[in-house]
């Protein structure tokens, strides 16, 4: 019973993010996608961050940016992944860009709110 459970939940998951068979998962299986979908709706923190940094590297709706200091959560400068909310807020990035940005988090990824090329 708890199969069937598990296997509708991913069924459902591949109908609604269309997560299956298009390359959204990237390597994703269905319960992978099921897992990401439901926690990405447990907010973890309603608070939006900004910060500024240079794009690193791009892999569909993943971009790695090497930030600066952002000090509203004590983190240092480093290098980190965030999710962009729909591949239009990225589509003219490339790496090497320099950045500002917004994100908040949301069932433990940090989601880009906000993501603009910087003046070189």
């Amino acid at each position: 019973m708890k199969r069937y459970i598990i296997i509708s939940a991913a069924s459902a998951a591949c109908l609604v993010l269309g997560a299956c068979g298009q390359g959204q998962g990237q390597g994703q299986s269905a319960e992978q996608a099921t897992a990401t979908a439901l926690s990405g709706d447990e907010v973890q923190d309603d608070k939006t961050y900004t910060a500024t940094g240079t794009i690193t590297a791009i892999a569909g709706n993943q971009v790695t940016i090497a930030h600066e200091a952002v000090k509203e959560l004590d983190w240092p400068a480093a290098t980190a992944d965030f999710q962009a909310q729909n591949l239009d807020q990225i589509i003219d990035l490339r790496p090497g860009d320099k950045v500002s940005f917004s994100f908040n988090q949301a069932g433990g990824q940090y989601i880009l709110t906000k993501i603009e090329k910087r003046g070189a």
